[in-house]
């Protein structure tokens, strides 16, 4: 694994960084959905941890609906654009959430959501099994997963001080901020080269 790291194709750290903001921003989402709806809605903490529930419903239905939709997008338009597009929606939901106070709205973004779900599952597997070498795909695919683990790391060791000192300790802020890490991975994303190793 440690000689497939050193001679790593440098589409997977451009990969790795779109992860380290993609990641860390689903790893808030996850956590702080539950307090959000307490502020924003008012909603003791288990009506708030329903309401996040019916949000991941949401968004696991829209994921299922629109996965294989993306195939024939990425093949159209290419993976990259069609990968930043869908963080891009998936900030927009992120930004839209907070200030939503109807049960019944606020799962209106998880369309985005799911639809950017469903990218994040897909299009970055597809795209690094088409550049690593074939007689290792395994092992950079495993490599692959281990930059899922490493934000999850970051954000757990950086995001309580962060939440504290920076965002007040308020849940909307830390909605607000994992919106901004999306949009950074967007931009990231469009960096992507899909034809070269590079």
């Amino acid at each position: 694994i440690m000689r497939s790291i050193k001679v790593m194709p440098k589409f997977m750290w451009k990969i790795g960084a779109v992860y380290l903001f993609q990641w860390y921003a689903l790893f808030i989402y996850w956590q702080f959905t539950t307090p959000l709806f307490k502020l924003t809605m008012g909603y003791s903490t288990s009506e708030a941890a329903s309401q996040a529930a019916k949000m991941s419903l949401t968004y696991n239905i829209v994921t299922m609906l629109v996965a294989l939709a993306l195939v024939p997008l990425t093949i159209s338009f290419g993976g990259k654009k069609v990968y930043a597009l869908s963080l891009v929606g998936t900030a927009i939901a992120l930004f839209t959430i907070p200030y939503i106070s109807d049960p019944l709205f606020v799962l209106a973004p998880m369309v985005l959501f799911g639809i950017g779900w469903a990218a994040m599952m897909g299009i970055p597997y597809t795209m690094v099994s088409k550049i690593v070498p074939q007689d290792k795909r395994g092992v950079y695919m495993g490599i692959l997963n281990m930059m899922i683990v490493i934000p999850m790391g970051i954000q757990t060791l950086t995001f309580g001080p962060i939440y504290k000192y920076l965002l007040d300790g308020n849940a909307i802020n830390a909605m607000l901020f994992a919106g901004v890490f999306f949009a950074i991975a967007a931009f990231l994303a469009m960096r992507l080269n899909e034809k070269t190793k590079g």
